[in-house]
């Protein structure tokens, strides 16, 4: 009896999806679904006529960001990536669905290397200068780019003074930093001539180089003809140079080539050799900081060895002068170093007089 049961139950489970299948009114039919509507940002016609472009606007967008990243020109640079964002926002806009999130930071990235770009473009492109400051500018100034000129001579003011006018006292305080555009100056140190400041020259970059308000003047400079300057307020000039580090770095070199170019020129010639014991023959083929740094190994341009003397080993007067003179000399000592390595290697020997430099 417990036998014929199963089948029973096994019969009733499934009749009733038999009968569900074989019913026809229980299938519906639903259409299918309707492909979701375009969402261009731009009109459809111009989409569509735009579509065999795409691959070309691509491929060309990350080409130019390609060659953006070997630029070595930093506005080139700029302007090249300004190129290759543009191109992908076309890319992105001219499909009919565009994802949202790419087109959204390469319009970012156009904006922010225009505005880069921009200030770049000011800095090097400030507009025409004066027929003086022109003059200025080429003379002693080309270390910084033409808007760091312009910027610097907006807080600068331009003065005549008579003959003995004193820029600067020893051992005091001076607030201006001068730049001598005609005429010249004598610096006294100890009550003793030490240099002589002409066209191109600086005056007080000591006190500006310390960066401490109240700093006292290196040496008495006074003018020994009627002059014509450019005078910095110092406290404008720091809180200018503060803003820009690059500035400050520029306007460093400035300072520093025209100390070199005062130290290594006829007019100090005298200084440098009681410095040195001999008097250096520049050459023209070495820079300035190169033959600075010959003289701090004891060699002079084109390789004669000469001996070095400190203030201990000259009389009174000179050792002053050689006081000034080792402390402008000093700048190159960096210089000075990575030739002393040269030329004390194995093999090296210093030829004499008259020849020239192995």
């Amino acid at each position: 009896a417990p036998r014929p049961a199963a089948p029973r139950r096994a019969r009733s489970s499934i009749a009733p999806a038999e009968s569900s299948i074989a019913d026809p009114a229980s299938l519906t039919w639903s259409p299918p679904s309707e492909p979701e509507p375009p969402s261009s940002l731009l009109p459809l016609w111009l989409v569509h006529r735009a579509r065999a472009l795409l691959p070309v606007i691509g491929h060309s967008a990350y080409i130019t960001l390609a060659s953006g990243f070997l630029m070595t020109d930093v506005l080139a640079l700029r302007l090249m990536l300004i190129g290759g964002y543009s191109g992908l926002v076309a890319f992105h806009a001219l499909h009919e669905r565009p994802l949202r999130i790419p087109f959204r930071w390469s319009v970012f990235f156009v904006v922010v290397n225009g505005v880069m770009a921009l200030k770049l473009v000011r800095d090097r492109y400030p507009g025409a200068f004066g027929e003086e400051e022109e003059s200025i500018y080429e003379g002693s100034f080309t270390q910084l780019s033409r808007g760091q000129f312009k910027r610097l001579m907006a807080l600068a003011t331009v003065e005549t003074l008579p003959e003995g006018a004193v820029l600067t006292t020893e051992r005091a305080a001076c607030p201006h930093l001068y730049f001598v555009l005609d005429g010249s100056a004598q610096m006294r140190l100890n009550g003793e001539a030490v240099a002589v400041i002409g066209r191109g020259g600086f005056c007080n970059t000591l006190a500006y180089q310390r960066g401490e308000p109240g700093t006292p003047a290196y040496g008495t400079i006074r003018g020994r003809s009627p002059m014509r300057v450019v005078r910095w307020e110092l406290a404008a000039l720091r809180d200018l140079v503060a803003s820009d580090a690059d500035l400050e770095r520029r306007l460093n070199h400035v300072l520093v080539s025209s100390l070199m170019r005062r130290l290594l020129t006829s007019r100090d010639g005298v200084h440098v050799q009681d410095y040195l014991g001999a008097k250096p023959t520049l050459r023209p083929s070495l820079t300035e900081a190169q033959e600075a740094a010959e003289a701090m190994l004891g060699t002079a341009p084109g390789g004669a060895h000469v001996v070095a003397r400190r203030p201990s080993q000259m009389p009174a007067a000179k050792a002053a002068k050689a006081e000034h003179v080792e402390h402008a000399i000093a700048i190159a000592a960096g210089l000075a170093e990575d030739h002393h390595h040269h030329s004390h290697a194995p093999g090296h020997v210093v030829p004499p007089a008259g020849q020239p430099a192995a």
